[in-house]
């Protein structure tokens, strides 16, 4: 609780206090008025005393009080209740750098764990890289003297030795082929093997390939063009504005096809531990998929996520609290896209590939003007720190950017509206 006036506390416990509010004397007991007087001070006291400790740490509320009281002319409150906000203050300020020094150390302990781990992961990829060399070295070379001394070599070789060596021993053998009919088929004319065949109908692009049409009453329609699909509908505005929505939205579903394409192609043979072991071999699909993953994160890095958000900002749906929700998508997408690597299991691959997909989805939604009430975490602590909240059995959403005493809005066909005051 916090400390206050000593002169204050005092007063309240000693019936002289304050002559000129309560004029208590020895014949306290004697006197009705003076006895209603003491029940009053007493009854003040007790609210003056309950108010300071249930909101010791809130200094609005008590500089709100200090302001009432110095309206009523009572400086005595009016300096208690203007100490213990003062009091509230500094708590928090103490409390805030105490968290700051926590958070330095938390960061000095965590650069030293990423370093050590950093180490351990380069060594396991040297072993990884040797292990699988020396296997390819026994499979392809007989000779045992030469193979021994291959082994001997790939020892002492480096990670970009290693690396070649098992590239050059990737490479296929050179076969005889010829085209065979129906269906195109390569073949080898020595085994029979079918290498590859081309189906009859031609396979469908992947992903979607956004068109978009005009309508009459000025809005635009995007949709998939190869199925016909919905994808987004723009509300009426500016060429300049439709345009600039329409060039972001298509950025956006392009890097929501390649997430798709990651979770529908993973393998046992390209995630989890095989698959960061084998990405670092040349033409395997694990090799493959790290590639993928690089180029995705290369496409959502720090840059190109700031570029987008500029471009939601001056293109994309305006109003209350909208631009704030691109704000919070476009950041969690950045942390979700960071942890993204080809040795994560199947699992956690998907789970991070659906959450980068669902933060495209709500920013490409909110740029439209069109906040998704269900795939937003709204009662998540990052949106309830910002003053979003939905109600778990209406799934109503609102937005209180002050606070429970500020205004309150409700999201009602893609705008947060005003409430009533009851």
């Amino acid at each position: 609780m916090a400390r206050f006036s000593n002169q204050f506390l005092q007063g309240l416990g000693n019936p002289s206090y304050s002559e000129g509010l309560f004029d208590i004397g020895k014949n306290i007991s004697g006197t009705p008025m003076l006895m209603r007087q003491e029940k009053d001070r007493k009854e003040q006291q007790a609210q003056v005393m309950q108010v300071l400790q249930n909101n010791s740490d809130n200094a609005p509320l008590l500089n709100a009080q200090s302001q009432k009281y110095q309206a009523q002319g009572n400086e005595e409150l009016a300096k208690v209740f203007s100490e213990a906000a003062q009091q509230a203050v500094t708590k928090s300020t103490r409390r805030g750098e105490i968290a700051d020094k926590s958070r330095e150390r938390a960061d000095v302990r965590a650069e030293a764990v990423g370093k050590k781990v950093d180490a351990q992961g380069a060594e396991l990829q040297r072993y990884a890289l040797e292990q699988n060399a020396t296997n390819v070295a026994k499979r392809m070379i007989n000779d045992p003297n030469q193979l021994e001394a291959t082994l001997v070599g790939l020892r002492g070789a480096s990670d970009e030795q290693l690396r070649t060596f098992l590239k050059e021993a990737s490479k296929p053998k050179e076969r005889k082929t010829q085209l065979m009919s129906p269906g195109s088929q390569l073949v080898d004319t020595a085994t029979g093997e079918v290498i590859t065949e081309a189906p009859f109908k031609p396979t469908e692009p992947k992903g979607r390939n956004v068109k978009s049409q005009k309508m009459d009453d000025g809005s635009l329609v995007m949709f998939d063009g190869n199925t016909g699909d919905v994808i987004q509908t723009l509300k009426p505005d500016t060429p300049e504005n439709q345009e600039g929505q329409v060039q972001l939205i298509d950025k956006l579903v392009f890097q929501e096809n390649r997430a798709q394409g990651l979770i529908d192609s993973a393998s046992g043979w390209d995630t989890g531990l095989v698959g960061g072991v084998l990405s670092n071999v040349y033409g395997r699909d694990a090799y493959d998929r790290d590639a993928e993953i690089v180029s995705l994160k290369a496409n959502l890095g720090f840059d190109q996520i700031n570029a987008m958000k500029e471009e939601a900002a001056k293109y994309g749906a305006s109003g209350t609290g909208l631009g704030q929700i691109s704000n919070i998508e476009f950041l969690s997408l950045q942390s979700t896209v960071d942890t993204l690597k080809v040795g994560m299991s199947a699992e956690a691959q998907a789970k991070a590939l659906n959450n980068i997909k669902n933060h495209l989805i709500n920013i490409r939604k909110v740029a439209s003007g069109a906040p998704p009430r269900d795939t937003v975490e709204w009662n998540s602590p990052t949106y309830k720190a910002r003053g979003y909240a939905q109600d778990p059995t209406t799934g109503k959403v609102f937005y209180a950017p002050d606070g429970p005493q500020g205004s309150r809005y409700e999201l009602i066909d893609g705008k947060f509206v005003k409430m009533r005051a009851f």
